[in-house]
């Protein structure tokens, strides 16, 4: 899913115990937004003189397909309802299914919230330098920075759904993906990660509700059980 920091293999490892950067994660989701193909993000994406000469431009790559199509689709069903119904409830954005999850660490020490379209993925986080605890949770203030910033990101943008189970990957070299800006604010720490994943295409129909019982068969059917 391109995040290259050292993992331990434990158990434990599903909940988040182990650590990232948010530009790892954020472009970790990018395969679910652009249906299954690997993005290999950059910090910076050009660089150009006082007169207007290019010095360095980036070039999107990526690892190619790194999930299934049918696996992207069991994906974008769970995560657009954990956001209709779970504690991503409070991001939105005007007519465009979206996708993603919340993150709290123990303390509150990190609160973060990773989310996306078809068109982008962002993620945002928040915490304290020292690393002691605050007051927030990955549902709240992330999220209402992922929505403010995600709306002037989309503006103009025809809204459409989320690749699906009979989606087909959309080729590497038609990724717009590998895009990433981090940034930060004073007082409590802020940052933010957004990948530009492909280009929009003709809006689709509004998504199909789902019911929370899908979230169950969706996980049957993956881990079997």
């Amino acid at each position: 899913m391109g995040i290259s920091s050292p993992l331990m293999a434990v158990p434990a490892i599903a909940l988040g115990t182990q650590e990232v950067s948010l530009l790892e994660l954020t472009s970790a989701y990018a395969p679910f937004a652009n249906g299954g193909n690997g993005v290999i993000a950059n910090v910076i994406t050009r660089i150009e003189t006082s007169a207007g000469k290019v010095l360095y431009d980036a070039v999107p790559a990526g690892p190619g397909q790194v999930v299934a199509p049918t696996v992207v689709g069991e994906m974008n069903d769970m995560l657009s309802t954990a956001l209709d119904i779970g504690t991503g409830k409070h991001a939105h954005l005007e007519g465009w299914q979206i996708g993603g999850k919340t993150g709290t660490s123990q303390k509150a020490r990190d609160a973060l919230f990773v989310g996306y379209t078809s068109r982008m993925v962002a993620g945002i986080w928040l915490g304290n330098d020292d690393d002691t605890g605050t007051t927030l949770a990955g549902g709240s203030v992330p999220t209402q920075i992922w929505s403010d910033f995600m709306a002037k990101a989309h503006e103009g943008l025809p809204p459409q759904n989320l690749p699906d189970a009979t989606s087909a990957a959309i080729p590497a070299d038609q990724l717009q993906g590998g895009d990433a800006i981090s940034g930060l604010v004073t007082g409590d720490q802020q940052a933010s990660d957004f990948i530009d994943s492909t280009e929009p295409s003709p809006a689709a129909p509004p998504p199909e509700k789902r019911s929370p019982q899908s979230i169950g068969d969706i996980l049957t059917h993956m881990f079997g059980g």
